[in-house]
């Protein structure tokens, strides 16, 4: 008895789902804007930076049609030219093939699409080839489209045939589909999402991981193996940066276990970028607003700037998704130099930590552990196979 109205209440909501993609799907094929909806692409825009001035055709093509199109091409035997083009903004494949075009038809080549790549060729021979090629940028033939006139009969006029009608029992079992598909999905498909849901919940809880992690690794054992940091303060570190989603590495700078210098020295010896000497290069303003409003909401400051590149210098040459960002917003390409925090950054770089935390316990490993231990575990557990290696090799010295 007490069954029954649950059984009522799944049933009464299986039944609404099916009215709701039958309407669902009635207003899709049957609508009048559906038509235009499914007309409607994307605008697939990336972001082009190519530089040519007075540069010979097959280096050109090269750098165009292979490295930024990522397609092949062929040259004609005989065609040559020296070309000049510029672009530094967002487009789309078809708006990049079409100024390429148009310089190449300031020299008398046309460029052809053959196949999945392409073929630079003069245009007088192009013009007159048989078949028609494809040539970007030209306009396509308007095919002629010839009516058959019926003639009229002695029984009476013409009498045009129209097409049939639309074949609307597809239409029929399509929306039937669509109504069993929605209804088995809220059915079986609702449990089996907060199923996923409470598997997965502890995840969302976690702090985002660090980017570049095999990096980041490497720098904190650069730094253990060049200064001795005792393990109170490694643990210490690693607890900070597990509870605040900061790097190990600046979490131990944060705690006093290295300098900003040493910090410095290993992004340096990790990455291979140069340090940045505010003695001799001094940064300046870029003049754009948006720009400096960039730079002024992160740890960075412009050393160089000019109409294509820009050199930056950061405490943090890992985040690449600052510099991405950079790099979108000063429309250039992006070079780091690697700086002291303090001296990028007036009001200094720790990571601020209102609330007490307790001291980090190190529980056993079968138990489940904090985020601070399983980070410690993983620098000792890489310092232990370092020192592994190492030891075999001074035998064999030996």
């Amino acid at each position: 008895m007490i069954e029954w109205p649950t059984r009522g209440r799944r049933l009464l909501a299986e039944g609404a789902s099916c009215v709701l993609a039958l309407c669902i799907g009635a207003v899709l094929l049957f609508g009048p804007a559906s038509g235009a909806i499914a007309a409607a692409g994307p605008d697939v825009r990336s972001f082009y930076l190519i530089s040519l001035a007075q540069t010979p055709l097959p280096e050109a093509a090269d750098a165009v049609l292979v490295k930024s199109l990522g397609s092949t091409m062929r040259i004609d035997e005989g065609v040559d030219a020296d070309i000049t083009l510029s672009i530094a903004e967002p487009m789309t494949v078809e708006d990049l093939e079409i100024a390429f075009a148009a310089e190449l038809s300031n020299h008398g080549i046309a460029l052809i699409r053959e196949g999945e790549g392409y073929r630079l060729a003069d245009v007088s021979v192009a013009m007159v080839e048989t078949p028609q090629p494809i040539i970007v940028g030209a306009p396509l033939p308007t095919p002629k489209v010839t009516i058959a006139q019926q003639s009229a009969s002695a029984d009476g006029p013409a009498v045009i045939s129209e097409p049939k009608g639309k074949a609307w029992w597809l239409y029929a079992a399509l929306i039937l589909v669509a109504s069993v598909v929605a209804g088995l999905a809220i059915r079986f498909g609702r449990p089996l999402i907060m199923g996923l849901r409470r598997r997965f919940a502890h995840t969302s809880r976690r702090p985002a991981a660090a980017t570049n992690s095999t990096q980041r690794g490497a720098v904190v054992d650069w730094l253990l193996s060049q200064h001795s940091v005792p393990l109170p303060l490694l643990a210490s570190a690693c607890d900070r940066a597990a509870r605040l989603a900061r790097p190990v590495e600046q979490a131990l700078c944060d705690v006093g276990a290295v300098t900003e210098a040493n910090l410095a020295d290993a992004y340096c010896a990790i990455t291979g970028l140069s340090r940045w000497d505010p003695a001799t290069a001094p940064t300046l303003a870029s003049g754009d607003v948006v720009l400096d409003g960039f730079i002024k909401n992160h740890p960075l400051r412009i050393v160089e700037m000019d109409d294509w590149s820009l050199v930056a210098a950061c405490a943090d040459p890992l985040d690449d998704r600052t510099y991405a960002a950079l790099s979108r917003t000063a429309r250039r390409m992006v070079t780091l130099r690697v700086g002291l925090l303090s001296e990028i950054s007036p009001e200094g770089g720790a990571a601020t930590d209102p609330e007490h935390h307790a001291p980090l316990v190190i529980v056993p490993w079968s138990r489940p552990r904090p985020d601070g231990a399983r980070l410690l575990q993983a620098v000792l557990a890489r310092r232990t196979a370092a020192e592994a290696v190492q030891i075999p090799a001074g035998l064999n010295g030996q």
